[in-house]
């Protein structure tokens, strides 16, 4: 949701008229805190009428149907698997008068929450539906290397998505350039953290048993939450936050000295972007996402196995000078690389065709 909004204010600001139509899930913001977040940037339909989700998909394939053969909108961006997939599948059977392009997130055959032949089935459907549509948009190099060699798509384009420049305030960076002094170097218990919904793709048990190892050095913290359930049987003992507001999230990730992100799989992980931002050295795991975010031994660590994420996490607690390096480099990077500033510029080029890939 948070990369649709950045996608759409920016837009919005390089002059386009956005609508977004969406369907409902369980975890969605309220109707009100959508009207909330998008108010002044694009216009809102849902198409969840509280029946079945096949009623649901329906509705939205007709309404995709209608849109693709009128003179409504110039362009449909699809955004996620199951929009890039019946989104394509309905423009091969209307009229095609309307650009459409498709932006994954996070290819669905990278999951490793389902079986080996659901991961098969779902990229050769990916396979078979790439050549339909104007082209892929990814997010990240990693994510378009995949899409042109296990895809084998002629058609991709890359955008940066980020997080919002004016939220990475100079003062700080210079703040870190600055050395303390010896007086100033109080000793305090690092506090290593991750910001994500405890769910299997974050691989809490990975974030535990860094923890057990290194409990007697830091104080770990997940901010966020998952139900009581995954919290017990992933987490055990180790301290959870809960809900936080963006303001308290902020905070609470400013208070950080590591970033330990050890998930499964990505698209462009907007936490941890948020983190190099805020000038927080991160140790991630080796997938899609983390490792274009992260540049290793420089920003971070980008780590192969649990012993490595033991390892760098506990490298960065032990060493404050390293983390203050890293932290400047995070930061300056960041700003630099890491924010969603041409994202409108970028997608609406892409839209009109004045891009290559």
């Amino acid at each position: 949701m948070t990369v649709l909004q950045s996608f759409a204010e920016r837009q919005t600001e390089s002059g386009a008229d956005v609508t977004i139509y969406y369907l409902s899930r369980p975890d969605s913001p309220t109707p009100v805190d959508l009207q909330g977040r998008f108010k002044d940037i694009a216009h809102l339909r849902t198409f969840t009428n509280g029946g079945s989700k096949l009623r649901d998909y329906l509705a939205l394939s007709m309404e995709v149907a209608r849109v693709n053969n009128s003179a409504e909108f110039d362009v449909i961006h699809l955004h996620s698997s199951k929009a890039g997939a019946l989104g394509r599948l309905v423009r091969l059977l209307t009229r095609r008068r309307t650009k459409v392009f498709y932006s994954p997130h996070g290819f669905a055959f990278l999951r490793e929450d389902i079986s080996w032949a659901m991961r098969k089935t779902v990229q050769l459907a990916e396979l078979a539906l790439a050549p339909l549509g104007h082209g892929l948009i990814l997010t990240c190099p990693s994510e378009q290397r995949i899409a042109e060699q296990a895809l084998r798509s002629k058609k991709t384009f890359r955008v940066t998505t980020g997080v919002d420049e004016k939220t990475i305030v100079p003062s700080r960076r210079e703040c870190l350039r600055t050395p303390l002094e010896p007086s100033a170097k109080i000793p305090t218990r690092p506090k290593v953290g991750i910001v994500a919904r405890v769910t299997y793709q974050k691989a809490p048990w990975r974030f535990k048993v860094v923890a057990d190892a290194l409990s007697e050095h830091a104080d770990f913290i997940w901010v966020g939450s998952g139900t009581p359930d995954q919290e017990a049987l992933w987490l055990g003992e180790h301290q959870t936050t809960g809900w936080l507001s963006p303001g308290e999230l902020s905070k609470a990730i400013e208070e950080l000295d590591v970033f330990l992100f050890p998930t499964l799989w990505e698209g462009m992980p907007l936490a941890l972007l948020q983190a190099q931002a805020a000038g927080i050295p991160a140790v991630v795991s080796n997938v899609v996402g983390n490792r274009d975010a992260v540049v290793d031994g420089e920003t971070g660590y980008v780590c192969d196995s649990n012993e490595e994420l033991i390892m760098r996490t506990k490298q960065l607690i032990e060493d404050s000078d390293l983390r203050r390096r890293m932290s400047v480099a995070s930061s300056e990077r960041a700003y630099k690389h890491l924010t969603d500033r041409d994202l409108g510029v970028q997608s609406l080029a892409i839209y009109r065709g004045h891009q290559e890939n």
